[in-house]
């Protein structure tokens, strides 16, 4: 997807210019202006998704003329939720264990 074609301007198009045509594209092809077309939401999210690549790319001081950039890969060093709330659990679990055996057995 070519986010400049999704809405109607050039590279070289300033963020005031890419902000009018989006916030134009969006008044016209809002669902909640069609609720009857189901082609609109869909419409609406390219526009959405056009307008978020072309602020992510100007945030990252990528040129407009560059291609489309891949998606991050996910970071080794992140973990992952579940991860996350598995090790918590874990950890709840012990103390709880403790209290308990603390309880009976005294301590």
């Amino acid at each position: 997807m070519n986010p400049y074609r999704e809405l109607g301007v050039s590279p070289r198009a300033t963020d005031r210019e890419v902000s009018q045509a989006y916030k134009r594209l969006a008044k016209r092809h809002h669902p909640d202006l069609h609720p009857d077309d189901a082609s609109a939401a869909e419409r609406m999210g390219r526009i959405n998704q056009a307008y978020g690549l072309i602020r992510t790319m100007r945030r990252d001081g990528q040129r407009a003329s560059s291609p489309q950039p891949a998606p991050a890969p996910a970071s080794p060093d992140r973990p992952k939720p579940m991860a996350v709330a598995a090790v918590l659990a874990a950890v709840v679990t012990f103390f709880l264990v403790r209290l308990l055996l603390e309880a009976l057995f005294g301590g």
